[in-house]
């Protein structure tokens, strides 16, 4: 990334409709702060969920988006319209390396298992020092405690060491998430 480009926060979310509006919410705030804080969004391309929460979160408040999204994805029509950019690739493997390719640090929000796919690739790469982008996990309403807790089971039973998380930064709030993230230029 050179001076002039913006930085780009890769967001991984769900895509169902079914969640509670509160969820849906917390998206569109994270949006609307990606966009406030002249940061681009890079997303999973889809209109549907939080996905379409944070990509319209962040295009209402004057935000750049950028998608990726599979064939498959494409064909079943949930594909964001109002995207400056969307690539389109053929496996769900390639969307998830080009969204960390474009990049430059990841926000994970409540989520499936797509998510936690997302998540744990970047902070695989990040411990394996394949490269060192910053990993925020929102925690918001404490969806993701019981995952914390097993975590640092994990960490107990020495089969994650001790320091593999210590890229991944975990807040219960949008703003405070995001500016723990924010790179000092």
């Amino acid at each position: 990334m050179n001076s002039t480009e913006k930085i780009s926060v890769g967001v991984f979310c769900g895509a169902s409709n079914a969640v509670h509006k509160r969820w849906k919410d917390v998206a569109t705030e994270l949006g609307e702060l990606i966009a406030g804080n002249d940061f681009k969004l890079v997303y999973g391309g889809g209109r549907v969920g939080l996905m379409g929460c944070v990509a319209d979160g962040c295009i209402s408040a004057g935000g750049e988006v950028s998608g990726v999204i599979t064939e498959k994805l494409m064909q079943i029509e949930v594909a964001h319209e109002g995207l400056e950019s969307l690539e389109i690739t053929s496996t769900m493997s390639d969307r998830r390396n080009r969204m960390i390719e474009y990049s430059d640090m990841f926000i994970a929000l409540p989520g499936g298992v797509g998510t936690l796919d997302e998540l744990f690739e970047v902070l695989a790469l990040v411990d394996l020092k394949y490269h060192q982008k910053r990993v925020g996990l929102l925690n918001t309403f404490g969806y993701y405690n019981q995952l914390l807790a097993f975590l640092d089971h994990a960490i107990e039973e020495r089969f994650i060491a001790k320091g593999c998380l210590s890229s991944l930064v975990v807040e219960d709030d949008p703003i405070t998430l995001l500016s723990r993230l924010k790179p000092s230029r």
